[in-house]
């Protein structure tokens, strides 16, 4: 569900690369660019859902930032409490798409570090987790915690926004100090972990997955504008920032699936630069 979005798509294209399952995505509006077999669903609408007791392995994507907000809160809410009416009686497997924000702040955090949301996204996303989790068989339940994504196409994020300002006007403006520290993971890299997560049928739990790079947003712009021979024009508010982990583990990951990431987010920048009307 939420396949015709960025990372939806991206998962539903490497699933059905792989021909390992028999792939479908559902959403309520169809993705022109896939080729896929499509199935309108409305996660609000529980009548619709019906459709997915039919599956062996469901992928969750949606619930990201909506503007205005309230869709995003009622799709991990009563979106999530849908979905676990219509799979209770079925032996689906549920991979559910969150967020390592739902951590908060903190020096060090893993998959057992108590959960501090700090902003309304980071906490409507900690809700859908419980909900899954005290309604749903654990061994059928898969929680990602993604990290900052990124890639071609994308209209939001750090990246995205770095790349229109240095095709535009080179002039970037942030809500905070500047010290927030991020991880950067491809969409691409994304799609494969979740492919991945879908073929091991004996994996549950809970899983981070940060990709390759963490910086600051301060050092990363420095290091695109001594990449690209460019300056910015910079402006940081005092605010301190939030969500902000100095430390977090991916190892549970490794240790199971001994994942390598083939992208990293500077190679990507000089492609994006190389041909910009792939972003």
């Amino acid at each position: 569900m939420g396949g015709a979005g960025f990372l939806g798509a991206c998962i539903a294209k490497e699933l059905n690369r792989k021909e390992v399952f028999k792939v479908s995505y559902a959403d309520v509006v169809k993705n022109p660019t896939l080729e896929i077999n499509f199935i309108p669903i409305d996660l609000l609408e529980l009548k619709s859902l019906e459709r997915l007791t039919k599956f062996d392995i469901i992928i969750n994507c949606t619930g990201q930032i909506t503007n205005p907000f309230n869709k995003c809160f009622l799709l991990n809410t009563d979106g999530i409490i849908n979905l676990t009416k219509i799979i209770d009686n079925c032996s689906s497997r549920i991979i559910q798409i969150s967020t390592t924000a739902v951590y908060g702040s903190g020096k060090s955090c893993n998959e057992t570090s108590p959960l501090n949301p700090e902003t309304n996204y980071a906490s409507v996303k900690a809700v859908a987790e419980f909900l899954l989790k005290v309604n749903l068989d654990p061994s059928r339940l898969v929680i990602l915690r993604l990290t900052n994504l990124y890639g071609p196409k994308q209209k939001k994020g750090l990246a995205a926004y770095i790349l229109r300002s240095y095709l535009s006007d080179r002039s970037l403006s942030f809500n905070n100090d500047g010290k927030l520290i991020r991880s950067f993971l491809h969409v691409k890299d994304a799609a494969r972990v979740i492919s991945k997560f879908s073929e091991e049928s004996n994996l549950s739990g809970i899983y981070n997955i940060k990709g390759p790079d963490t910086d600051s947003i301060k050092n990363l712009i420095s290091s695109f504008e001594k990449e690209f021979q460019v300056e910015f024009a910079k402006k940081f508010s005092k605010i301190k920032p939030w969500e902000n982990i100095d430390n977090l583990s991916d190892s549970k990951l490794n240790t199971d699936l001994k994942i390598k990431y083939r992208n990293n987010i500077m190679t990507y920048f000089k492609k994006m630069i190389e041909s910009p009307q792939n972003g």
